[in-house]
């Protein structure tokens, strides 16, 4: 299955993907950045076509946008053409590298960790940090996963490696043909907890 499939399994219509991609969900995403940096996903690009909407991705930017402006301290009034052309260059600057996940943890984290303008409301500021600043922590936040992981698994800790192997998307198939299956370092019960823990943490959440 691909990125795409099961990340329509989780949003199978366009209202929940509204629902969900939107600013009142920021807290949701800040406590769980590191499954949303590794949960399959589509990028804005791929919004329109994959859910034949014409539009859709814009209004989710939007909505990132006004949420920023929102939690400043800007006085003047918002300007919704500005927004909307704000909207348009993200979408043609980062669309095809800028997942959903990636838009909701870069604006709800845009105010406390990426600002960089003294402005009150800053749209070019926040144009600009989003490959500036945010594509190199991620980079970053993703290699000391990787790392944090190995030494999980260098300490047989193998749960929690399970765990997160299955937040990638790895089914219980895949992970059996690994070679820790193979030498008896992982079996089946311990892929059984780990997907039960798993499936705990999806319930009652879309991700």
């Amino acid at each position: 299955m691909s990125d795409r499939e099961k990340f329509m399994q989780s949003f199978p219509s366009v209202e929940k993907l509204y629902k969900f991609f939107a600013p009142v969900r920021w807290e949701y995403v800040l406590r769980h950045v590191d499954d949303c940096l590794v949960f399959p996903c589509i990028t804005l690009a791929d919004i329109d076509e994959a859910y034949h909407t014409n539009g859709a991705a814009k209004r989710i930017v939007q909505s990132q946008f006004i949420g920023v402006y929102s939690l400043s301290t800007a006085r003047e009034q918002y300007n919704e053409q500005a927004s909307n052309l704000a909207a348009d260059m993200f979408i043609g600057r980062y669309g095809y590298v800028c997942s959903m996940y990636d838009l909701m943890l870069y604006f709800a984290s845009y105010l406390m960790q990426f600002k960089q303008s003294f402005a009150q409301y800053d749209v070019q500021d926040i144009l600009l940090q989003f490959s500036r600043k945010y594509i190199p922590w991620k980079r970053s936040k993703l290699q000391i996963n990787d790392e944090n992981t190995q030494e999980t698994l260098g300490c047989g800790g193998l749960f929690n490696a399970l765990v997160l192997w299955m937040m990638k998307g790895d089914s219980d198939e895949e992970i059996k043909k690994g070679g820790l299956y193979a030498i008896g370092r992982i079996n089946d019960t311990m892929i059984k907890a780990a997907r039960d823990e798993y499936r705990k943490r999806m319930a009652g959440e879309v991700f």
